[in-house]
């Protein structure tokens, strides 16, 4: 299943066999850890009601094609507007993922990974960021999510320890609010 945040698909995808409740509180606590509420979502173009959501939940995201989560904007905070600060917290939680992933918690890896998602979807949005280090970004996180897809844990901790961490720290000192 394909996930869009914000008309934006390339942060995330689902495993098929991910239960479908799983991937919402993964998303709701990287929506809540970003300072951001979810204005509404969509499973498959169908408004996703609690109702249905219930119905739903054990669902493997494989019988799904696409869930849209629109967010509503954060509060206006001085870290919630400093990209520096949000991509500061993407990549030290990117460290830590990778730790976790050295030391075999692959769940709390993917919350941590998921939670940096959000740091960075924050950083960046409404922002003239330079394309090509967007393309580069979304290289690395291209890879990482091809790891992660097919369970290679070590090489999605390379990727993050040697890739996204350091692409990150070079973007700490070169964003502005």
């Amino acid at each position: 299943m394909r996930i869009e945040i914000d008309g934006r698909s390339d942060f995330a995808e689902a495993t098929p066999d991910t239960p479908l409740g799983e991937v919402l509180d993964v998303i709701r606590r990287f929506a809540a850890e970003g300072g951001f509420s979810i204005g509404a979502l969509r499973l498959d173009g169908q408004v996703l009601t609690p109702g249905i959501e219930a119905e739903r939940r054990d669902t493997p995201t494989g019988r799904f094609a696409l869930l849209e989560v629109l967010l509503d904007e954060p509060p206006a905070t001085a870290a919630a507007g400093d990209p520096a600060v949000r991509i500061r917290a993407a990549r030290e939680r990117i460290e830590r993922a990778a730790g976790l992933l050295a030391r075999g918690k692959r769940r709390e890896a993917l919350t941590e990974i998921a939670a940096a998602a959000g740091d960075l979807l924050v950083a960046l949005r409404g922002r003239g960021a330079d394309p090509e280090a967007l393309r580069d970004l979304k290289a690395i996180l291209d890879r990482l999510n091809q790891a992660i897809a097919s369970e290679d844990d070590v090489a999605a901790a390379d990727q993050l320890a040697y890739e996204l961490a350091p692409r990150l720290r070079s973007m700490e000192g070169t964003c502005s609010p």
